[in-house]
């Protein structure tokens, strides 16, 4: 199994950056729970889980949250500090997802606070 992950990073890293998210998102949906609905590539919603706001990967951590931080003028490094389990790739889907929706993800801001 580790030379098949080896093999796949290795090809991984040739492919664009866009490629690279769509096989991050085939990936964590093999890890999601059978609920869960890949609403962006590396974003999915599941019921009961952050009140079925769309998160990030196989994470439990809302992307509204990450984008909070971002809008607050937090660095990509303490984001990374305070949420552990992400990447700098789980920041720049969140950046992504931000844009068109940013109504949606500032509206569940506020509920937040």
């Amino acid at each position: 199994m580790t030379a098949f992950i080896d093999d796949t990073l290795k090809k991984a890293r040739s492919h664009s950056r866009a490629e690279q998210m769509e096989l991050i998102a085939a990936l964590q949906k093999m890890l999601m729970p059978e609920n869960s609905r890949l609403v962006f590539p590396g974003v999915f919603e599941t019921p009961n889980i952050a009140g079925g706001r769309p998160c990030l990967g196989a994470t439990r951590i809302p992307v509204f949250r990450v984008v909070k931080f971002l809008l607050d003028g937090v660095s990509e490094a303490e984001i990374l500090e305070i949420f552990s389990s992400l990447t700098m790739i789980d920041i720049g889907v969140a950046q992504r997802y931000y844009q068109g929706r940013e109504q949606e993800l500032e509206a569940a801001i506020l509920e937040e606070e």
